[in-house]
């Protein structure tokens, strides 16, 4: 007997369509970090953007988002008044297109505090021409969900436009809000189907491979490069997983800091860094400027320590 079938005996016929069988069968949660296990950014954020990985928040006035609890939710902290704050996850065109037609059910659990106010809007608006996660402007669904003091499984059904490239799902605040107010969020889920089932759990070590397709950054020492002349240095960094496209590189942290095979450091506080002719979505190709006193093909290791803490953040979201 197949696993499908097996699968689908210990359901309800109400609950049985063939996507439901074939979910059950495999992977079932197309949210990538659903449960907010992988924070390579860091674990508080007070702005709009990327936050917990594949997470994107957008609000106004003055809001806190941060990892909170076990399991892991997040918590999103009102701190002036007429406040809110905004998730969002977009779905690229690759699985977009495997959804167009069907019928999917996204939830949540979610808690707020007492001072909290009004509905939160849950749905999914979507683009025929892009996945960028800015340009999904055509609604698919919203429905206005109550949520209280007590953990509440909020789930809407919808169908999947059959000319939909880009796909977001959205969890908003339906008003502004008050100083204090306070809202939680966990296991959020969106699979296929009409019926919100248990929430699927994947290993740290899965979710943090599917997250690092979109960002992933590199602090440790270790990375030998070559000096291309007495100031800049090229460096070569095969990325974990092969990333979604070729990603942005960005300079995180301060300054940073290199040293040659007899021990010498060098460091430059106002090092710039830019990408190379290699780069790609296999591997990184950087250069770090600002530096004095290189020997040309000579090796440096890229050194980070406590007072040079600059690190590589390679970004390819949506």
């Amino acid at each position: 007997m197949s696993k499908a079938r097996d699968l689908a005996d210990s359901y309800t016929d109400s609950e049985i369509d063939s996507d439901v069988i074939d979910a059950k069968a495999g992977r079932k949660n197309l949210i990538i970090n659903g449960g907010f296990d992988v924070w390579q950014r860091g674990t508080s954020f007070s702005s709009n953007g990327y936050t917990a990985d594949r997470w994107a928040v957008t609000g106004s006035g003055t809001f806190s988002f941060a990892k909170h609890g076990e399991p892991n939710k997040v918590l999103v902290s009102m701190v002036s008044e007429g406040s809110f704050c905004n998730l969002l996850q977009a779905i690229e065109t690759s699985d977009v297109v495997k959804l167009r037609g069907k019928q999917v059910t996204l939830s949540a659990y979610m808690t707020t505090n007492s001072i909290h106010s009004g509905q939160f809007s849950i749905g999914a608006r979507y683009s025929n021409t892009t996945d960028t996660l800015t340009l999904q402007s055509t609604s698919v669904i919203s429905e206005a969900k109550t949520v209280g003091t007590d953990t509440t499984r909020v789930s809407v059904t919808f169908t999947v436009p059959v000319d939909a490239v880009g796909l977001l799902l959205f969890i908003d605040n339906a008003v502004v809000q008050a100083a204090g107010s306070l809202y939680d969020v966990s296991e959020v889920q969106l699979e296929l189907g009409s019926q919100a089932t248990d929430f699927e759990y994947r290993s740290y070590g899965e979710e943090l491979a599917l997250c690092q397709r979109y960002y992933c950054e590199f602090s440790a020492g270790g990375l030998i490069g070559t000096a291309a002349s007495s100031y800049y240095v090229h460096y070569y960094y095969p990325y974990p997983v092969e990333m979604r496209a070729t990603p942005t590189f960005l300079k995180g942290g301060g300054g940073y800091r290199v040293g040659d095979m007899v021990s010498t450091g060098f460091t430059s506080s106002s090092s710039t860094s830019s990408v190379g002719g290699y780069h790609n979505k296999k591997v990184a190709h950087i250069r770090l400027d600002g530096f004095s006193g290189l020997t040309p093909y000579r090796s440096y290791a890229y050194e980070p320590d406590n007072t040079y803490t600059g690190y590589l953040k390679f970004d390819a979201e949506l």
